[in-house]
């Protein structure tokens, strides 16, 4: 698939492989992503992100994982971009907001949107 790919200070169009998809989660076909000063702010030098930017997400879902079945091929969906752990103490008691293993997605140890899926 094709993907813009950010490096400290520098983005370009590369391929890549499709991106793996755990149980819970299901691959989308992005149709808008909206880039905001915090994308910028993560694959310039000041962060040093490396990944695909964009964490504000809307597109179509392209393979619901057998635990998304209720998600139809198709369905338009909008991403939550911060996605806890669930496994650590904050998590199990209801504050995933301050999960210290959260990934959020085009910002911080996970792929965005500025790709083909």
């Amino acid at each position: 698939m094709r993907a813009i790919v950010a490096d400290p200070g520098a983005a370009a169009l590369a391929m890549r492989q499709d991106p793996p998809t755990g149980a819970d989660e299901v691959l989308l076909r992005p149709r808008r992503v909206l880039l905001l000063a915090a994308d910028h702010s993560a694959w310039s030098r000041r962060r040093g992100f490396l990944g695909v930017p964009g964490a504000c997400v809307m597109g179509v879902v392209e393979r619901p994982t057998n635990a998304q079945a209720d998600l139809p091929k198709g369905m338009r969906v909008v991403i939550a971009p911060v996605l806890p752990c669930g496994r650590c103490v904050h998590c199990r008691s209801g504050l995933a907001a301050v999960c210290p293993d959260r990934t959020i997605a085009g910002l911080r140890g996970r792929d965005g949107g500025l790709a083909e899926l």
